[in-house]
């Protein structure tokens, strides 16, 4: 557990400290990757630290599964969690994931222009 959190700290750092770069040197596609990367990056520190994502069939695939109870899933292990960490996983899974995949379509729309293309954190060598 301690790793993730250390983990955590340190891409989330990185993202912030490269947002105020960003900031500094006005560039807004910088910014706005690094937003995103923020995002992604708290997604997975979230999946780490609560015990996995909400998007599960616990119903069906969890034995001790109880009704009006809420689960979380890592590798075919379920934890129970409250409400609100089930809503939040609910909330930031989408977002986290969609955030990644902006930067991906970003990113390989900036290399087939080749143009400001060394900003990006996600980098598609051919």
């Amino acid at each position: 557990m301690e790793i993730v959190v250390i983990m955590g700290v340190i891409f989330i750092s990185i993202e912030i400290s490269s947002i105020i770069k960003n900031i500094k040197e006005k560039c807004k596609l910088g910014i706005l990757i690094a937003i995103l990367t923020l995002v992604f990056s708290i997604f997975l520190f979230s999946v780490g630290l609560l015990g996995g994502t909400a998007y599960n069939n616990a119903s069906t695939e969890y034995v001790s599964y109880e009704k009006g109870h809420y689960y979380l899933v890592n590798h075919n292990e379920f934890k129970e969690v409250s409400h609100d960490i089930y809503i939040y996983m609910k909330i930031i899974e989408p977002i986290g994931i969609l955030s990644v995949l902006t930067v991906l379509v970003i990113d390989i729309y900036a290399k087939i222009n080749e143009k400001n293309s060394n900003i990006f954190f996600f980098v598609l060598d051919t």
